[in-house]
């Protein structure tokens, strides 16, 4: 997908990165998992601090997601994170000593810090910083009424779109990307715990710091309804609902906007059961319905829908195939549902050495866009990481991950004469492939 960045149409291909880039590709797999990010820790009174930090070295084929004219890069990058969290079970105690479980504290917190810095040595010799910020904390927890604050926030700035500039030129577009969501609710659960509801609300916002992609810029406000009922031992059935309304800030340059985007109110319930079928076997299944109300008259709904069926053989294996169909606003042709087929599995050897792997195939169709047309993407993904540690508190990582959006689609944007320049039509492919890998160690406590 090749952009210059002097002309303003550049923002319309920041759809491609919110649909064909993949969050678990770009990000550290120890990371994403607390319980494996986490080591003893350290105690600071009723607190649990867990430091720690990683580095990498890694390579990526196609830095910009370009259709052709690729830019690879090998780059560098450095993780810290500092977690921090109340007292867990472990040094609480799960029971006393009648076996009891024991009831936790008043207040419960849970939340960390961390960042990445990476460095491309190739590709135009980039230096990008990310971020993230999250904590969760509880009043009352694990009592009939509980109240929990929630807030995340994530800064990305690496490239999801073609800079349409020379190889190692330095003037590219800016690729920052700020994402916040902070919210509350009301937990409601029967004594033992076998019936739970909750009902909140979150603000969240999107934000792209680069002037070329701030057309994008919204906000959004959620309402949501949850209820879980554990009617076996290991099985329950449960039940969510969401209302959510979204508004473009209209921040970006003055020029109309070249893919469909509008404010919209949206509606998305589901209804579905969890549960254990045998000892090794246990299976979701859930099924709702989705709706949009666009401002501009395009509206959507449709069948949302979640399968996946999982074998566990043993503590130290699981397998898992799945499929499941979404319908949410994008940023181009207003909204855009996604069918998606998986397998996922994770192998442990003597608590020391872990695998995890994911594989599967999306199919993803957009909203009519009065601009563009009809869209339709067939992206292929896998995802492979593991870990060895060495002792308890180091850690030998690999990752690599591989993404074939082989979409037909192809973006035509008309731009007009000025001056002594004749007017062009650009045909630009949105199709790419893209591979990454790393190996590193980290250490954390």
């Amino acid at each position: 997908m090749r952009v210059r960045s002097c002309h303003s149409w550049l923002g319309l291909l920041v759809c491609g990165f919110i649909v064909c880039v993949s969050a678990d590709v770009h990000a550290q797999a120890w990371l994403s998992d607390r319980k494996r990010t986490e080591g003893s820790g350290i105690r600071v009174g009723d607190l649990e601090l867990h430091p720690g930090l990683g580095a990498e070295g890694g390579y990526f084929s196609n830095v910009f997601n370009a259709d052709k004219n690729l830019q690879d890069s090998f780059a560098l990058r450095l993780s810290p994170h500092l977690l921090l969290s109340t007292l867990g079970e472990e040094r609480l105690g799960a029971d006393n000593q009648d076996g009891v479980p024991v009831r936790p504290g008043f207040v419960a917190f849970r939340g960390g810090l961390s960042a990445s810095l990476l460095h491309y040595f190739s590709a135009s010799k980039m230096t990008v910083i990310g971020t993230n910020a999250d904590f969760e904390l509880t009043l009352a927890p694990k009592r009939p009424v509980s109240f929990v604050i929630t807030e995340g926030f994530g800064r990305t700035a690496q490239p999801f779109t073609e800079s349409g500039l020379p190889k190692g030129a330095s003037n590219i577009p800016n690729y920052a990307r700020d994402q916040e969501n902070i919210g509350a609710k009301f937990v409601f659960m029967t004594p033992g715990g076998l019936l739970k509801s909750s009902l909140g609300y979150r603000f969240g916002f999107d934000f792209f710091e680069g002037a070329d992609f701030k057309a994008n810029n919204n906000l959004t406000h959620n309402i949501n309804l949850n209820a879980n009922w554990e009617f076996l031992p290991k099985t329950a059935l449960f039940y969510d609902a969401t209302y959510s309304h979204q508004n473009y800030t209209n921040d970006g340059p003055k020029f109309v906007h070249t893919t469909k985007v509008s404010d919209n109110d949206q509606i998305s319930t589901r209804l579905g059961l969890n549960g254990a079928i045998t000892s090794r076997i246990s299976a979701t299944l859930a099924a709702g319905y989705s709706a949009g109300f666009a401002h501009d008259g395009n509206d959507y709904e449709g069948v949302n829908a979640n399968a996946e069926a999982r074998y566990v053989p043993g503590t130290d294996t699981e397998t898992a195939v799945g499929y499941d169909r979404t319908i949410s606003t994008a940023y181009q042709g207003g909204h855009q549902t996604r069918d998606r087929v998986y397998l996922r599995g994770r192998w442990m050897s003597g608590g020391a050495f872990v695998i995890n792997g994911k594989a599967g195939i999306e199919f993803i169709k957009f909203g009519v866009d009065q601009f563009q047309g009809k869209r339709s993407d067939q992206r292929y993904f896998a995802d492979l990481s593991g870990e060895y540690r060495f002792v308890s508190w180091l850690a030998a990582t690999g990752q690599v991950g591989v993404i074939d959006d082989a979409t037909n689609f192809k973006f035509v944007t008309m731009i007009p004469a000025s001056g002594t320049t004749p007017a062009m039509t650009i045909v630009d492919p949105a199709k790419y492939v893209s591979v990454e890998a790393w190996l590193g160690l980290r250490a954390f406590y």
